[in-house]
């Protein structure tokens, strides 16, 4: 089973369409699921991911506890594999897969964020056995920075951490040791030239494996391509838990 988490102001049937996720489940013999968040006062959909994004108008919305309930309900039926959930989120959907992937690591095989943050480094997440989880991001991203601060540079909102140290801080949660190895560049954008991907990853862990994927001179929009898609869904179809 694959969660799609859309970004602010997106909807999951937008997904479904820019992703040709029905087709995708078809092909793949996946469920995928992708709900849609909350209503702000802007009439945007949002996810509550935690302090940083993207719950503007501080409403008391429990999301991990919503999808966490969407998680166990399908997880229960007997034609869905247990051991192969996957989640993905682009931007806000992206806190708000790592927020998931916190929180619900002991359900979770494997996780990919695209243009969104790792929760604050002070975040107690549940433990996991097994957890392997991927970011994905540009460096040139404007609305969520590669190098941390706040949603939209606003200073009303609290910062999240850049790429490169929520990567070291979900190390250190999964218990990994040693440095980081560099892997092969990858070609994720078609619009960009050559290989444009540096590969970063964390294998040698207790409880699982992070990798780092950046996107040098990516936007924010980096992850919503099809190539993009299909390079992610490689790297979660791969884990069983």
């Amino acid at each position: 089973m694959l969660i799609f988490l859309h970004g602010l102001g997106a909807s999951g049937k937008t997904a479904f369409d820019i992703l040709h996720l029905a087709a995708f489940g078809a092909r793949e013999r996946v469920f995928v699921l992708a709900p849609d968040g909350s209503v702000d006062r802007q009439r945007r959909q949002f996810w509550n991911a935690g302090r940083a994004c993207c719950n503007f108008d501080r409403r008391d919305i429990d999301d991990v506890a919503r999808l966490a309930q969407l998680i166990d309900t399908w997880r229960a039926r007997p034609n869905v594999d247990a051991s192969r959930i996957y989640v993905m989120g682009h931007s806000n959907g992206g806190f708000m897969t790592e927020r998931l992937a916190c929180a619900l690591g002991d359900r979770i095989t494997a996780a990919a964020s695209m243009s969104g943050a790792a929760p604050p480094v002070e975040q107690v997440c549940t433990a996991t056995k097994s957890l392997a989880l991927l970011e994905v991001h540009g460096d040139a991203d404007e609305i969520v920075r590669y190098a941390g601060g706040s949603v939209f540079d606003s200073p009303e909102l609290s910062r999240f951490p850049g790429a490169q140290q929520g990567f070291r801080d979900w190390a250190k949660r999964l218990g990994c040791t040693g440095s980081a190895l560099a892997a092969p560049d990858r070609d994720l954008d078609a619009r960009l030239p050559g290989s444009e991907t540096r590969v970063e990853r964390y294998a040698n862990c207790a409880s699982g494996s992070v990798e780092l994927w950046t996107v040098q001179g990516g936007n924010h929009f980096v992850g919503t391509g099809q190539q993009t898609f299909e390079a992610i869904w490689q790297f979660l179809s791969a884990h069983h838990s």
